[in-house]
């Protein structure tokens, strides 16, 4: 019995009209909006030459996708594989 006023306290607190904020989930940190693609890609931060050009084409690329309409929402992630474990 215990278990179940314990279930039954949860899902009265539930609110599906409440955005829900999970740090990886398949939405915005707003919860109501989905995310319909990632883009990622490697940068270790030194400031060669090479990558320096590299960050100035992301910059343009981020900035052409708003300009089309794209919302964005960028995140510094420093993971060593899709399952979520820190480098």
């Amino acid at each position: 019995m215990e278990a179940l006023e314990s279930v039954m306290r949860i899902s009265k607190s539930w609110d599906p009209q409440q955005p829900t904020r999970h740090i990886d989930s398949l939405y915005f940190r707003d919860g109501l909006r989905q995310i319909d693609f990632v883009i990622a890609y490697s940068d270790d931060g030194s400031e060669e030459e090479e990558e320096v050009k590299k960050r100035k084409k992301r910059k343009s690329f981020e900035t052409h996708l708003m300009e089309g309409g794209l919302e964005l929402e960028l995140e510094d992630k420093k993971v060593g594989s899709i399952s979520g474990r820190s480098k």
